[in-house]
């Protein structure tokens, strides 16, 4: 698992919410910057939307955007479609 892997490279220890993505990013709003996420992986591109219009998503590195076509990439840079999972973004 992917959590699992970072948490062995890393030593940081990682804590997973599971749920329908309507409802974890309504939660993100509503925690807004006090919020204790640091990345957001979805299915769904309109809740991914939701969160860049409420400013809660950070820019992702120009490297990582590279590895896919830019057609696919948030216009803003906020996410990214992952090979290994469905779409990712960081919290800002």
């Amino acid at each position: 698992m992917l959590a699992e892997d970072f948490e062995k490279q890393s030593g940081i220890s990682v804590r997973i919410r599971n749920g329908e993505s309507p409802a974890l990013a309504a939660q993100l709003v509503a925690e807004g910057a006090a919020s204790p996420a640091d990345v957001y992986f979805t299915e769904n591109s309109p809740e991914l939307i939701l969160l860049e219009e409420k400013g809660l998503l950070t820019k992702v590195d120009a490297s990582t955007l590279a590895v896919v076509p830019s057609r696919y990439n948030s216009p803003t840079g906020v996410w990214w479609p992952s090979p290994r999972v469905k779409t990712y973004s960081r919290i800002s």
